[in-house]
């Protein structure tokens, strides 16, 4: 059964019919490098995937928002004009408030309506699964309430319900990414600018496999804030040395060289990562170009020991797996997404694949006592392109 026909079923199930609804659906991503810069004002290299938020919506001809989560089989509702952070509730339906939220906020009254969602990207595996749900809400209720929303204003309306309301200090790249990915595509991304080119993908014969550790990564109440604050704690203490310095982004190496002294040593790990990784993606970017396949690998397994040694943001449970995939020989291999659990990514020769899940899944099991989710992923189509389609 498609995804949109069992939405609707239930739609006609939990709301008496499914009568002028709208669809539209966003993409999770995988990071190919880039991580912990898109706050620092840096460089990112995600792309969408094959994985997606769904999002059936109707509107009402009152302020009470209904929706119900298939995955979680639970419905919620709640008054628009009663939203405030004193109501969080905990869990999926708070990325919803904090996006409606952010409507009012702009001074776009909207009305409220009635939803269903439903989601196969797993969650904290740090594959963007709240971006997603925030872009498919936010676009499906631009589309219901007829506004005409300039594409960067929606992608940062999305990004603050999710600091603001939510709690998680999270960079622009998610919301970016879920909005324009496309197919066959990376998405080489100036966080600064927020200017991007589409970087070609040169996988016919290579094969990305996720590998979700299981373990989750709950970013409003974990260390990926303190991070963010390192590294503000980082500029701070440099600006009395360096002028002109706004962000790490202004921080070149030579200049780091010079003033590091200054920093505390756990501030120099962290400023290293940041700087180093920004490097590693622009080499990312040339590496693609060139089908330099050695050189992809090279700078996938230097990420993921930068993220272990410097920025400490990995887990057992990664590291095991990328301590597998450099045994094994694959192309390369590293962590994911905000970190402290999460997912793994693999590159490597499509096939190798059936061996190498065999061995992954073994080795996992024997050590941690439950098996990894492991699939393979595809390119995408952002949420940009789903542009909603009217469902009698």
């Amino acid at each position: 059964m498609r995804v949109v026909d069992r939405l609707l079923i239930n739609f006609q199930s939990q709301f008496g019919n499914n009568k002028s609804t709208f669809y539209f659906k966003a993409p999770g991503r995988v990071n190919l490098i880039g991580e912990h810069t898109d706050y620092n004002d840096g460089f990112v290299l995600p792309f969408g995937i094959n994985r997606h938020i769904h999002f059936l919506v109707r509107k009402r001809e009152d302020r009470i928002c209904r929706i119900c989560s298939l995955n979680f089989n639970e419905l919620r509702e709640f008054k628009i004009d009663d939203i405030s952070e004193k109501k969080k509730e905990g869990g999926w339906s708070d990325y919803i408030k904090g996006v409606v939220g952010e409507f009012e906020k702009k001074g776009l009254k909207i009305a409220g309506f009635e939803g269903i969602i439903y989601g196969d990207i797993p969650t904290g595996a740090g594959l963007a699964s709240s971006a997603a749900l925030e872009m498919a809400v936010a676009c499906g209720l631009a589309r219901i309430n007829n506004l005409e929303i300039p594409e960067i204003e929606l992608i940062r309306l999305c990004q603050r319900a999710e600091n603001e309301f939510v709690g998680a200090n999270c960079g622009i790249m998610d919301q970016y990414v879920c909005f324009y990915a496309k197919k066959g595509k990376a998405l080489f991304l100036d966080t600064r600018t927020l200017s991007h080119q589409f970087i070609s993908l040169p996988f016919k014969e290579i094969g990305v496999l996720v590998i979700d550790t299981k373990v989750k990564h709950l970013l409003a109440s974990s260390e990926y804030n303190k991070r963010r604050k390192e590294c503000e704690e980082s500029v701070k203490l440099l600006k009395g040395y360096i002028h002109n310095l706004s962000s790490l982004r202004d921080l070149t190496i030579k200049l780091f060289r010079k003033y590091e002294k200054f920093l505390p040593q756990l501030l120099r790990k962290r400023v290293r990562h940041v700087l180093e990784e920004n490097a590693r993606v622009e080499e990312m970017v040339e590496a693609l170009k060139r089908k330099d396949v050695k050189k992809i690998g090279e700078l996938l397994f230097s990420s993921h020991y930068s993220l272990k040694d410097l920025y400490e943001v990995t887990s057992p449970e990664t590291d095991f797996l990328v301590e597998i995939a450099k045994r094994e020989g694959i192309i390369g291999a590293r962590m994911t997404g905000g970190g402290f659990g999460g997912a793994t990514i693999h590159l490597l020769f499509k096939e190798d694949m059936p061996y190498y899940r065999k061995v992954v899944k073994k080795e996992f099991s024997g050590k941690f006592g439950k098996a990894p989710g492991i699939f393979e992923v595809r390119t995408s189509q952002g949420a940009r392109n789903q542009r909603g389609s009217i469902l009698s």
